[in-house]
């Protein structure tokens, strides 16, 4: 599926990556590494690591279909349609890794080490 180019989307990521920078230069990403026991060194490669392998999917499970689905037409968009296709095939329910392992990982480092 093709997604066509929106300003709006673009403008919003550069303003959040502005605030985001602001954040760390105001020092307040650095309170809470301290806060949680870690260094500002390793909060900074979590997150670094955390944000480059979110594109990255382990697959789990795949889910056969038993039937076809006729896609509808949908409204054309900027002079742009969808060609009616047919839905055959399969779901794959996958885990993502910087969405969900590192996270839970980090979760349970800090369960252990901070349980008294």
């Amino acid at each position: 599926m093709r997604h066509s180019f929106s300003p709006l989307a673009l403008f919003v990521f550069l303003f959040l990556l502005g605030c985001l920078f602001g954040i760390v230069h105001l020092g307040l990403i650095t309170i809470t590494f301290i806060k949680l026991g870690i260094s500002t060194q390793t909060g900074v490669t979590l997150l670094l690591t955390s944000l480059f392998t979110s594109v990255l999917n382990i697959p789990v499970l795949k889910i056969e279909s038993d039937r076809t689905i006729q896609l509808e037409q949908q409204p054309a968009r900027f002079l742009l349609h969808r060609a009616h296709e047919n839905v055959e095939g399969s779901t794959l329910v996958a885990v993502n890794v910087g969405g969900c392992l590192i996270p839970l990982f980090f979760s349970l480092y800090l369960f252990v080490v901070l349980s008294p």
